[in-house]
């Protein structure tokens, strides 16, 4: 009897250590599913003008220091995000003007809808910008509320391929404004890809 109790602990504590590294593989395999669906929820892609998405793109916009060029499209979240210009102006539409140490940015973007919900979406993407230092802001930081003739309409509802552009103001710092960078977000999800301001 001496004996067969002792083969059941031994089978007792090689079965437990065989349930821990199937409970390990498993996790780990779970954890690596998980990553890679979170990565593409969240993940963008971007394409500059006049290029094709391969891998000449690839790492645009993922950084600061490398930002995508104005005009590129910034895909995620079946949204698409084109910046498509960012002038510097004196005032918005109804003569408000920027705070003193501050200037305003008119940003013109498009978005289009790439995903085939049959009811639509609206879009929701977010432009915010990033001083040289590193610090965001967003149209929220502004000392007023700029608006502009040609708003961008996040509230109509797109279908697949409908697209909407309109203007956002930021108003930035004014040393230096010409060294930040855009963040922008195609979609609620979405990764903030870099654009540059000029």
């Amino acid at each position: 009897n001496t004996g067969t109790g002792k083969g059941l602990a031994l089978a007792g504590v090689i079965l437990g250590a065989l349930a821990v590294v199937i409970g390990i593989v498993i996790n780990v395999a779970f954890a690596s599913v998980f990553k890679d669906a979170v990565d593409d929820a969240t993940g963008t892609t971007v394409v500059a003008p006049g290029g094709s998405g391969d891998s000449a793109d690839a790492g645009l916009g993922s950084t600061r220091d490398n930002p995508a060029p104005l005009g590129s499209a910034v895909t995620g979240d079946d949204w698409t995000v084109t910046i498509n210009s960012v002038a510097k102006v004196e005032e918005d539409s109804f003569g408000s003007k920027a705070a003193e140490g501050s200037v305003l940015l008119l940003v013109n973007l498009t978005a289009t809808y790439d995903g085939d919900d049959p009811q639509g979406s609206t879009p929701w993407a977010t432009v915010n910008f990033v001083t040289a230092d590193g610090t965001t802001i967003d149209s929220l930081d502004a000392s007023t509320l700029f608006l502009t003739k040609d708003s961008f309409d996040s509230m109509t509802t797109l279908y697949a391929g409908g697209s909407t552009a309109g203007d956002r103001i930021l108003e930035v710092p004014a040393d230096g404004w010409e060294q930040g960078v855009l963040a922008v977000s195609p979609g609620m999800f979405s990764d903030d890809t870099f654009v540059a301001v000029k």
